[in-house]
């Protein structure tokens, strides 16, 4: 898993460095693309919410057997973010900046975190 993620994080910076290339060559600003980034970083944001509970350091979905179901959707959840990013690069559309498959992660961070906010 790290050195998945290790592989992720660097294939993601130098396709970004790739864009900052082509954007400098056509004389725009390189900063633009990278907010079309948010995207996959809310969906960290609320898979590692989600995952904490109840505290970071002591996750009680790590030591069940939900961890690989967990896992796997996490994993479809971005590869289908990918694959829609992949889409609206071939036919030159709007690159998709929400998708409605997060509000089970938002309802899922949500409950697992509801003892945080006294309820």
């Amino acid at each position: 898993m790290v050195f998945g993620g290790f592989c992720l994080a660097m294939n993601v910076w130098n396709s970004y460095y790739n864009v900052r290339v082509a954007m400098r060559k056509q004389d725009k600003h390189y900063l633009h693309p990278l907010f079309h980034l948010l995207p996959f970083v809310l969906t960290v944001i609320l898979q590692v919410a989600w995952l904490s509970h109840p505290r970071y350091n002591n996750s009680w979905i790590i030591g069940s057997a939900a961890f690989v179901p967990f896992l796997c959707a996490w994993g479809l959840q971005f590869a289908h973010q990918v694959g829609r990013m992949i889409l609206a690069h071939v036919t030159k559309g709007d690159l998709p900046m929400w998708d409605w498959v997060w509000i089970w992660s938002v309802l899922g961070a949500l409950d697992a975190n509801l003892p945080l906010f006294g309820m």
